[in-house]
């Protein structure tokens, strides 16, 4: 099962439109979409395709376009994305460790594949406010699972503590 990867000047006007409006840029300005869209890649992938290995460093985030995929670690499920505009990939960008999870298609899925090191390249009066927009919008999306993820803890620990009384 190997990935198909479909190049930015590959892109039709259908999808990039598509694209350009998803959620995650609804904040970035259009001359930043398109610097955004020059450095990525569409990947198709197949069912049980493993889209991030955890574990790995990397330098790409990735969008849902289409399918669903699973988030896994250490082969326990933490969620499945479903939404075109979900991402996924964004932890290992924001604090430079090793992927903490890994990522599998669990149908046929296509994903836009943004390598941050290409934007990073940019010109300096292009990369700072194109890195605040994903920076802003990476902290948002962290902030809502972890909080998330702390109800869910109280919710745990009301569950064990009236399970010993």
């Amino acid at each position: 099962m190997a990935k198909r990867v479909v190049e930015p000047h590959q892109l039709d006007d259908k999808t990039r439109e598509r694209i350009e409006g998803l959620g995650f840029f609804t904040r970035f300005p259009a001359p930043q979409i398109e610097a955004i869209l020059n450095a990525c890649t569409i990947e198709e992938h197949d069912p049980g395709d493993e889209i991030i290995v955890e574990g790995e460093y990397g330098a790409s985030i990735y969008l849902l376009l289409e399918g669903r995929v699973e988030v896994l670690h250490d082969g326990d499920l933490l969620r499945v994305l479903d939404q075109p505009g979900d991402f996924f990939g964004e932890m290992s960008l924001v604090d430079f460790s090793p992927r903490t999870a890994a990522v599998r298609a669990l149908e046929s899925c296509r994903v836009l594949n943004i390598d941050m090191a290409e934007l990073d390249a940019q010109p300096e009066d292009d990369k700072f406010p194109l890195m605040y927009f994903f920076y802003s919008t990476f902290s948002q999306k962290l902030s809502q699972r972890l909080r998330a993820s702390n109800k869910e803890i109280i919710c745990l620990r009301r569950d064990l503590s009236q399970k010993d009384d």
